[in-house]
């Protein structure tokens, strides 16, 4: 491993391991293709410095286009000051936490219990996405359980950390769809990180839809994937740019990621789940800050 002033790299020889490294990012893939009958794209300034790009997949010809599901994308876009404006975070949980209420509407949910589950390897930075939201949720069932909160207040969140099938030998779909099957969820939430398609975009957005979540498949190794079609739930994802390729000399990659990673995890983690949490319990904000504490 190599340092860099703004990155870490990771010299990967393509002799030793072969990877198909491809964008996860929706707004770089689609960013060829104009408005259609069935593709809408748009992009709005909002508050502190953040964009929001609303990408919305309406037929099979462009969805096998950009190899990605019908649905709705969303992304909220910032560059590296974001992380030093205590408003701007609070503006951008707001802004999930939005997005995430505005999906549910359009999919006509009824989100009494929810599933929250983070992917990823948390033993590497830069793919401990889902492991430190999901460590940040607020798990509402022993409180619905002693009666402490109204559940007309909350909904039932249960929360659930996998590692990568190489780390666990457990396949990550189907042990969610076991845990569906057993649950009964509305609605699962499945947190990820990215391949962003440009280094100059790690970590400077977050990516929501209300479509599957591919484990691996933005360095080759498809998983089966983690859908409504597979757990019979519907299913929201979210995801942040973490790490990027560059091409090197001698036919190996570099594979980047922020310098500063675990710092910008662990701030993105609790904006997302601070979105998640407040998306499904009706509370003030000292109730929330007494809880999350």
């Amino acid at each position: 491993m190599q340092k860099s002033r703004n990155f870490l790299l990771f010299l990967r020889n393509n002799n030793c391991m072969k990877m198909n490294i491809k964008s996860e990012d929706i707004f770089e893939i689609s960013s060829k293709i104009k408005n259609n009958s069935g593709f809408y794209k748009s992009t709005k300034k909002l508050e502190h410095g953040i964009a929001e790009s609303n990408i919305k997949i309406l037929n099979e010809e462009v969805s096998k286009k950009v190899e990605r599901d019908l649905g709705s994308y969303i992304s909220f876009l910032f560059n590296d000051l974001f992380f030093y404006d205590f408003d701007a975070k609070e503006y951008l949980s707001k802004q999930i936490r939005k997005t995430i209420l505005k999906l549910v509407k359009e999919n006509e949910l009824k989100c009494k219990k929810i599933l929250v589950v983070g992917l990823g390897n948390e033993k590497f930075a830069c793919d401990s996405l889902g492991k430190n939201v999901v460590d940040r949720i607020l798990i509402t069932k022993p409180y619905l359980e002693r009666d402490l909160f109204d559940k007309s207040k909350m909904a039932e969140i249960y929360a659930l950390s996998l590692g990568v099938y190489g780390t666990t030998g457990l396949d990550t779909s189907k042990t969610i769809k076991s845990v569906c099957q057993m649950l009964k969820p509305d609605l699962v939430i499945a947190i990820d990180s990215l391949v962003a398609g440009e280094y100059k975009k790690l970590a400077k957005s977050v990516q929501i839809s209300d479509t599957k979540l591919l484990p691996g498949g933005g360095v080759g190794n498809d998983r089966q994937e983690i859908s409504e079609k597979i757990l019979g739930v519907k299913v929201f994802t979210i995801g942040v740019p973490l790490v990027a390729k560059i091409d090197y000399s001698n036919n190996d990659d570099l594979i980047v990621a922020p310098k500063d990673v675990e710092q910008k995890v662990s701030i993105l983690s609790k904006i997302i789940a601070k979105g998640i949490n407040l998306s499904f319990c009706k509370l003030t904000e000292k109730e929330y800050l007494e809880l999350t504490m």
